[in-house]
């Protein structure tokens, strides 16, 4: 059969498609041929070297057996692995073509390589061990936080379009920022850096470069300036005039002699402590409400112009005086350690306060009957002989120890939970209206009674080097620690203390000593008594134990529930080798001695008078 010149080319036709499939297989395999048929894209499965990380991938794209292709992930935009899985690899991140937020923190990466994913905006990677991190394919990153990792160098001269950046706590020893113009947010903290130049990042808002060995800092340019946080560095001389919108600076712990705050009337917090500053200017800024000043060498302070001010720390300078009359929003006072004779706040000009932290000064006289919000109030080491609290109902923490005070009403403090007033000159306490009383410190005083049967909530009870003849704690079932030393206690029930784990009561009149039931007991100092035996077999996790200077025969009237780390149990008062002996026996060689006395003394007495009869 002869056939046409038209049925030859499309034969020819034909057989050319044929030989060009045929080529395709021959190249591609018949894999490849099998993918284009199904239109799945390229298997990708094997490039997730880490095994969580591929799991990660399975569930997000539900291929969980079979194999994973290039389009499964091409159009992903967001991905935020979670901690704490060990993932120590990364790899096929790469196939995320279209990744724009990435979040991978808390794991155990080493290294990132992001250069493939050009759409990526957000990446979060802090608190892994990275010491490569490649981004500069990442035009569109806008934000970019690595803290806690290991990075010596970060290159972010190819993100032009980055705002936030948090690279803190990590090995760098230099930071360049000149191209990255839209800066608003960074934050460089405890890392080496001696330097770090700002002048290109106009926009900024935020910085934070604490922890480092900074001697100069020059935010002159930055005129957005919101926050700036630099404590804790070697700052001599810190110029913010230049920044009139700043309104949190804290720059403590620096070299600081002095700082110009009169262009900066929007701040509102001010940290300086633990520089050098012996003046401080802040009458023009008005919106301040936290101030700290503490551990410097101020010896005025004038706070008239800051009538927004709720948190006044100023301790540990020179003070002499504090004028408050001003300050009306006023919510917490630290000004202990100063030189103060007198804190006037007798007028309702501070009735806000809930915090008062006064002690270490000469005060003589405190009146804080306007302060009727109070919660905490510190007075101890004062020269105070008395102290009136009946009006601080809310008061739940009174600390006015190493005072003069001989009386103290707390009748009134029905929510006082911790009452520290030792080493006073108190005769008397009565704690029978404090229901939720926790930890009462009342030792060192002249108290010959002391009744807490009404304080159910108790944990902690120090009440050592008083007068106290008895003391019953049957009632403080919580009671966890408890020192009643150096009183006069015949007896002492622990039984109904479970939970305690402390017990002082050395240099008493203690005859018997039952712990039985205090089985968390830790520490046991119960020396300079009159015990003849103590059992401690039913106190396991006993650690510490002092009964020496008791009158105990021989150590095996301790009975123990195995060995304990600190048992301290010579000297004691009897003799060893005297058996039977007890507190109340008297020894025999006294009492011979004291009866021949007597028999002498009589025996004198009825010859003087037979004498003195006869000579009659």
């Amino acid at each position: 059969m002869v056939l046409s010149d038209k049925t030859k080319i499309k034969f020819a036709a034909a057989l050319l498609v044929f030989v060009f499939l045929a080529s395709i297989v021959t190249v591609f395999g018949t894999v490849s041929a099998t993918d284009l048929s199904n239109n799945k894209g390229v298997k990708i499965s094997s490039d997730f070297t880490d095994a969580t990380f591929l799991s990660i991938v399975r569930k997000i794209t539900g291929r969980l057996a079979e194999p994973i292709y290039d389009t499964d992930v091409i159009n992903i935009e967001e991905l935020e692995l979670p901690a704490y899985k060990r993932i120590t690899s990364l790899a096929g991140i790469e196939h995320f073509k279209s990744l724009k937020v990435l979040v991978c923190e808390i794991n155990e990466l080493t290294e990132l390589n992001m250069s493939k994913n050009t759409k990526l905006e957000t990446l979060q990677c802090t608190n892994n061990f990275l010491t490569i991190l490649d981004i500069s394919q990442n035009p569109n990153l806008q934000i970019l936080q690595c803290s806690g990792n290991s990075l010596t160098t970060l290159d972010i001269s190819q993100n032009p379009n980055l705002q936030t950046l948090q690279c803190d706590n990590n090995p760098l020893t230099s930071i360049d920022t000149s191209q990255n113009t839209k800066l608003e947010t960074l934050s460089c903290n405890n890392i080496p850096l001696i330097s770090i130049d700002i002048r290109q990042n106009l926009n900024l808002q935020t910085l934070q470069c604490n922890g480092n060995s900074l001697s100069r800092l020059d935010v002159s340019q930055n005129t957005k300036l919101e926050t700036l946080f630099c404590y804790d560095n070697q700052l001599t001389a810190l110029y913010v005039s230049k920044n009139p919108e700043l309104r949190n600076l804290e720059c403590y712990n620096n070299l600081l002699y002095t700082l110009d705050l009169s262009k900066n009337t929007k701040l509102e917090t001010l940290f300086c402590s633990r520089n050098r500053l012996s003046a401080m200017d802040l009458g023009e800024n008005p919106n301040l409400e936290t101030f700290q000043c503490s551990r410097n060498q101020l010896q005025t302070l004038d706070v008239n112009k800051n009538p927004n001010l709720q948190t006044l720390q100023c301790d540990n300078n020179l003070l002499t005086g504090l004028d408050l009359s001003k300050n009306t929003k006023l919510e917490t006072l630290v000004c202990n350690n100063n030189l103060l004779h007198t804190l006037d706040m007798s007028k309702s000009n501070n009735s806000e306060l809930r915090e008062i932290h006064c002690e270490y000064n000469s005060l003589t006289v405190l009146d804080v009957s306007q302060n009727t919000k109070l919660e905490y109030l510190n007075c101890y080491y004062n020269q105070l002989s008395v102290l009136d609290v009946s009006k601080n109902l809310n008061l739940k923490h009174l600390e006015c120890s190493n005072n003069l005070l001989t009386t103290l009403d707390v009748s009134k403090n029905t929510k006082l939970e911790t009452l520290q007033c030792q080493t006073n000159s108190l005769y008397e306490l009565d704690v029978s209206k404090n229901p939720e009383l926790q930890v009462l410190e009342c030792e060192k005083n002249a108290l010959s009674v002391l009744d807490v049967s009404k304080n159910p909530e108790l944990v902690s009870l120090r009440c050592h080097s008083n007068l106290l003849s008895a003391l019953d704690v049957s009632k403080n079932t919580k009671l966890v620690h408890l020192e009643c030393s150096n009183n006069l206690l015949t007896t002492l029930d622990v039984s109904k203390n479970p939970s305690l784990r402390q017990l002082f009561c050395f240099n008493n009149l203690l005859s018997v000593l039952d712990v039985s039931k205090s089985t968390e007991l830790k520490d046991l100092f119960c020396e300079q008594n009159a015990l003849s035996e103590l059992d401690v077999s039913k106190n396991p996790k006993l650690e510490h134990l002092h009964c020496y200077n008791n009158y105990m025969a021989s150590m095996s009237a301790v009975k123990t529930a195995g060995d304990i780390k600190n048992f301290k149990f010579y000297p004691q008062l009897a003799d060893e080798n005297i058996e039977n002996t007890t507190p109340d026996n008297t020894n025999k060689g006294d009492l011979l001695f004291f009866v021949g006395a007597v028999i002498i003394l009589l025996c004198c007495t009825t010859g003087v008078l037979i004498f003195l009869k006869k000579k009659r």
